[in-house]
């Protein structure tokens, strides 16, 4: 098969000889055939009409057969084929889901220096100033044009959506990521965590006809602790060949659990009195 563009750009000429299974060299030598030997046929048959009409006569019988071995020779030994090459482009898309549950207002200060230094060296920031960082500013440090521009990033060559999540799901605009602050229930308790939320979410973009998504990428800082185990959502997005770029937050050195402050009691006391 061979393209040959024409003067538009949205226009192309196709040759297409009717035998794609042969080798080039097996479809000249057919093509050559064909049209050589009707054509000397028509050589033949000039040369005994110059015997009987005149020269002029014919030679123009000569170009009519010739013109008509022509079409005849490229319409069933080529196909040619007029085509017109509409270009439609849908950008493709990810989604970006950023864990807005309580805990992300936390900071750890029990990193390593280890952990301090890299975490300083991708923020740009100062090795003291790390232990002072909240999950959620890290997190915003990241998404920000501030910061590592991770979203600024992603749309230079993607649609991007951006959604927050602890135990509800919502949307952010991507342009401001305003609305990713992390929040309480309204009992006043800790909001929890449901990784199956963006899960879920993905799963129904990429339902769509037309969706385009490449993937989702997860901010966030612990294990999923709300809702349904998010197993299946996981099985089926593996199914669906949709991967998820997932970035912990956090340290790999476990916060405290408990910390004494302080401690009330009377400085001295009697032998076997109760205290």
């Amino acid at each position: 098969m061979l393209r040959i563009p024409l003067h538009a750009d949205d226009m192309v000429l196709t040759l297409a000889p009717p035998w794609p299974g042969w080798g080039l060299a097996a479809q000249v030598a057919v093509l050559a055939v064909m049209g050589l030997l009707p054509l000397a046929l028509i050589v033949g048959l000039y040369r005994y009409e110059l015997r009987l009409v005149a020269r002029l006569t014919a030679s123009l019988l000569l170009g009519l057969r010739s013109c008509g071995l022509l079409i005849l020779w490229v319409l069933a030994g080529l196909h040619p084929v007029v085509g017109y090459v509409e270009r439609h482009e849908t950008p493709s898309r990810v989604l970006v889901a950023v864990d807005c549950s309580s805990s992300m207002a936390m900071a750890d200060p029990q990193r390593t220096e280890a952990e301090q230094t890299a975490l300083a060296n991708v923020l740009g920031v100062e090795p003291a100033a790390a232990p002072r960082l909240t999950r959620h500013e890290i997190a915003r440090r990241l998404l920000d044009d501030d910061g590592l521009q991770l979203l600024a990033r992603l749309r230079q060559r993607h649609r991007v959506e951006l959604v927050g999540f602890h135990e509800t799901l919502w949307e952010v605009n991507a342009e401001t990521a305003k609305g990713l602050t992390p929040a309480t229930d309204p009992m006043g308790g800790a909001a929890a965590t449901n990784l199956g939320l963006p899960l879920r979410r993905a799963l129904q973009e990429a339902a769509a006809p037309s969706s385009q998504l490449l993937g989702i990428v997860l901010l966030s800082d612990g294990q999923h602790n709300q809702g349904p185990p998010p197993v299946e959502w996981l099985s089926e997005m593996r199914r669906r060949d949709l991967p998820i770029y997932a970035i912990g937050i956090g340290s790999q050195v476990p916060p405290a659990d408990l910390a004494v402050v302080d401690l009330q009691a009377p400085r001295q006391i009697y032998k076997d009195a109760e205290a």
